[in-house]
């Protein structure tokens, strides 16, 4: 077979404007197609699968091109249950043999949804804007739907038949899902590209390991020996919450200690941030850190005393020593923290909505499965009786 006979450059065109008329008149175009020559069908697919192969360039602003071509090849070996699934329903439905009919239909769906479906996505990585990872997902919800709602006008003329396929197909996928989830299957686990969220999983590993982000120094304790030798230490607070410190300063050195290790660290992997949106917000970290480190690393004079916010108090139990109290500006703490949380709590938000997109895309595409889920999947586990509880962290292998 040779794939290049009576080949001309107008069948790109063609190919093109398929597209279209795929999403329109599903069961014409698989029609059209079965009528073509098998080198003509060979060379469309072979331009699909390369069209669907390039759009994963588009996501290679993040990792490594690997990281995103996998969920992409996953999505082609996802055509073996689906095609088995589909077959298997529309057994069901009607006796008639639609293999073929079913193996281009599910094929052309992969091929042309999927380089739709990475656009938004992509742009969404390029340009680090959340909306367009909405967008991705909401388009994700709809491309699944048309899935089970079209396959029966893609695969049968009569609207009647079509429209029970249909039926049929949806009710099976949903029974399956109850089924699974009834063993304990996660079913609502995807490798769609679209589920991963690299912005946020990105900023998370970056300042999971800041431990009390929020407290700050606001007090300074000052001891100035008979021989002149200072001493200093410092009490801490939360300064956005007004929680009262304890007064002690036992952990002041772990704190200190705990502020070093964090500047150096950020340092180390700045640029090595992905995203310039992270990248950014790690810079602010570490000038907010470094702003900590500065006061209470702070070593006074004998001028600094003379300050009038400084006050001389009196412990009878220190002998040789004097005693000051000094506040501490927390005004430019305060600056830091409100970007800071800003970022932080937009970032958590954003991650929230763009789960909760995917998960409300789920309902409409598995409602019937939730349902029995819900009512039948409930009493025969017994989930609603109450039980002891006697979980354990399984180990991380």
């Amino acid at each position: 077979m040779q794939i290049t006979k009576d080949f001309n450059l107008e069948e790109i065109t063609e190919w093109i404007t398929d597209y279209l008329f795929f999403l329109v008149k599903p069961g014409k175009y698989i029609q059209k197609t079965l009528e073509k020559s098998k080198e003509e069908i060979l060379r469309q697919y072979l331009f699909y699968f390369i069209v669907y192969c390039a759009s994963f360039i588009f996501l290679t602003p993040t990792n490594s091109f690997t990281d995103w071509i996998k969920p992409g090849i996953l999505n082609l070996y996802g055509l073996i249950p689906s095609v088995f699934i589909i077959i298997l329903s529309t057994r069901i439905a009607t006796k008639g043999n639609y293999s073929t009919k079913i193996i281009l239909f599910v094929l052309t769906y992969i091929l042309l949804i999927l380089p739709l479906s990475i656009l938004p996505y992509a742009m969404y990585l390029n340009f680090e804007n959340y909306a367009y990872k909405f967008f991705s997902g909401i388009f994700s919800a709809l491309a699944t739907i048309y899935l089970l709602i079209s396959i029966g006008f893609a695969i049968e003329n009569n609207r009647k038949l079509a429209i029970k396929i249909s039926v049929v197909n949806y009710l099976v996928f949903n029974i399956l899902y109850f089924l699974l989830n009834l063993a304990s299957f996660d079913v609502t686990s995807s490798s769609s590209f679209d589920d991963y969220d690299p912005i946020y999983q990105e900023y998370a590993e970056l300042v999971k390991p800041i431990k009390n982000p929020g407290v700050v120094p606001t007090g300074r304790i000052i001891m100035k020996s008979d021989t002149g030798k200072f001493t200093t230490a410092f009490t801490t607070q939360d300064i956005v919450t007004d929680k009262k410190g304890t007064g002690s300063t036992d952990g002041n050195e772990i704190y200190k200690k705990n502020i070093t290790e964090q500047i150096q660290r950020l340092k180390e992997i700045k640029d090595k941030v992905m995203f310039r949106r992270n990248r950014e917000n790690i810079i602010e970290w570490i000038e907010y850190l470094e702003l900590i480190k500065s006061e209470v690393d702070f070593k006074p004079t004998d001028e600094y005393l003379e300050k009038k916010f400084v006050k001389k108090i009196k412990i009878d139990s220190l002998n040789g020593y004097s005693a000051y109290l000094a506040g501490i500006d927390s005004s430019n703490f305060f600056l830091h923290q409100y970007s800071l949380k800003k970022y932080n709590n937009d970032m958590i938000e954003n991650h929230q909505i763009s789960s909760d997109i995917n998960y409300v895309g789920q309902i409409p595409i598995f409602f019937i499965g939730k349902i029995l889920d819900y009512y039948v999947g409930d009493k025969l586990m017994k989930r609603g009786e109450p039980k002891v509880y006697k979980e354990v962290f399984n180990p991380i292998q």
